[in-house]
């Protein structure tokens, strides 16, 4: 009884939810949600750990046309960088210099080369 009570509290009315018109990724701000994951080489991980270690640095520090930098380290030799932009235009302007810079600096220690997504 105790279930079945808590399960009734849990549901969702997703007829009532399905109307609205916003897209889940959107923020309604503007903003651009991007992420980045790179996977080291097995035989690559401490050279991929002290780059990644810069990038996460530089990230942070970044202070044109980005509102959140957040950094995930699941395992060693692996990290995923969600960065929030203020507009795409910023996003372009990042994928254009410092997403590039930073894939080139992974290059020779990421599986395939690029981010993995």
């Amino acid at each position: 009884r105790m279930q079945d009570e808590r399960s009734e509290d849990m549901k969702v009315d997703v007829a009532h939810c399905a109307g609205h018109k916003r897209k889940l990724c959107s923020l309604g701000t503007g903003e651009v949600v991007h992420v980045l994951n790179f996977r080291a080489h097995p035989d690559k991980t401490q050279e991929f750990e002290r780059i990644v270690q810069r990038l996460a640095h530089c990230f942070y520090h970044m202070e044109s046309g980005i509102s959140d930098v957040r950094v995930c380290h699941p395992k060693c030799g692996e990290v995923c960088f969600v960065l929030t932009f203020l507009s795409k235009s910023d996003l372009e302007r990042f994928q254009a210099g410092p997403e590039r810079d930073a894939a080139e600096a992974l290059k020779s220690c990421v599986e395939g080369g690029m981010p993995s997504f």
